[in-house]
């Protein structure tokens, strides 16, 4: 966390952003690019509002745009003129999106995981939020969530089950991660009319980032996110899908207590939702459950990337339609 509360000192936005603190000065006072605050020595201090503004500026002038053309758009037009940019420069070139905003060279993911867990081992909590806003601003949402967050999320676990870090460390790093992902969420999700989706653990499961994931996931997707946390049970997860107009449902399920209890779950919740309203399940332990074939209408994400596609699917139907089938999915 910043030491000025969430605010952030030019040097540091000049690094995240790879504006130069003079060009920053520019768009500031010429143009009203952005408005930063003050601290009580004078000095500006930007919002991570600020830093995504300025990342868009610095995109669309890179794709030709004077900066006294697009100073002055609202943040969410500068997003859409800098995808539609994007998209433009990819048809150009032949190349085909792959949905996620963008990919991170191998190096660089390893080497922000690997910071971020040195960080973990020694507790500190400053530097592993900083790794994980300056990864997130830098590639967007999409693709930190599957090529940082979640990867780094799966080291964390192994590290813990072979006794390699503590409670402690393991504590910290998923708080930092719950935090990084909740404001990374509310940064995406501002389709008001987008499809919604609900995203929780069934009742027994207090994993809840993977919930998270998916939130950031369906938010970069159009959709608006309805996050209800860990623990719920099956009743109050389909009274929530109702009451918010929800067209799916997004469970994550890390641990299995054996025997049927998950099962028996997750099929409960299905026989509480309309067939009109998806239900797909993710995590460690959703793999292993008997419930994504022989007609269940329960549909198994394996992948971040998958997820993606499940969503692109529910949101092309017409609302009140069901799929014809939820079909097993190879790991």
């Amino acid at each position: 966390m910043s030491p000025h509360g969430g605010r952030h000192p030019i040097r540091l936005v000049a690094a995240w952003t790879g504006l130069r603190p003079e060009v920053i000065r520019v768009w500031e006072r010429r143009y009203g690019a952005v408005v930063p605050a003050r601290s009580k020595g004078g000095h500006r201090l930007f919002t991570d509002e600020d830093v995504r503004r300025l990342r868009l500026l610095r995109a669309a002038t890179e794709a030709g745009w004077p900066i006294r053309e697009v100073a002055g758009l609202p943040t969410r037009k500068l997003g859409q003129l800098v995808e539609g940019e994007e998209r433009a420069a990819s048809a150009d070139a032949g190349g085909v999106g792959n949905g996620s905003g963008g990919s991170v060279p191998r190096a660089e993911a390893q080497a922000a995981i690997q910071e971020a867990l040195e960080a973990i081992r020694g507790l500190d909590r400053r530097t592993l939020e900083e790794t994980l806003r300056r990864m997130a601003l830098a590639v967007g949402a999409a693709a930190f969530v599957e090529e940082v967050a979640s990867p780094l999320i799966r080291r964390v676990g192994s590290e813990w089950e072979k006794g390699r870090i503590g409670p402690a460390e393991e504590h910290l790093a998923s708080f930092q991660m719950r935090t990084t992902l909740a404001w990374l969420s509310r940064s995406v999700s501002g389709n008001r009319e987008g499809p919604r989706i609900v995203a929780a653990t069934p009742a027994g499961e207090l994993h809840e980032l993977g919930t998270l994931l998916a939130c950031v996931t369906a938010g970069t997707c159009g959709w608006e996110p309805v996050p209800l946390g860990p623990n719920l049970p099956a009743d109050e997860i389909a009274r929530a899908a109702f009451s918010s107009g929800a067209r799916a449902v997004a469970l994550s399920v890390v641990y299995d207590p054996g025997g049927k209890a998950l099962e028996a779950e997750v099929l409960d919740l299905r026989t509480r939702l309309p067939p009109t309203i998806a239900l797909l399940i993710g995590g460690a332990a959703a793999r292993s459950l008997d419930i994504s074939r022989d007609g269940t209408g329960v549909a198994y994400v394996g992948s971040l990337a998958e997820f993606r596609r499940r969503l692109k699917e529910v949101s092309s139907r017409t609302p009140g339609t069901q799929a014809s089938t939820f079909p097993e999915l190879e790991a």
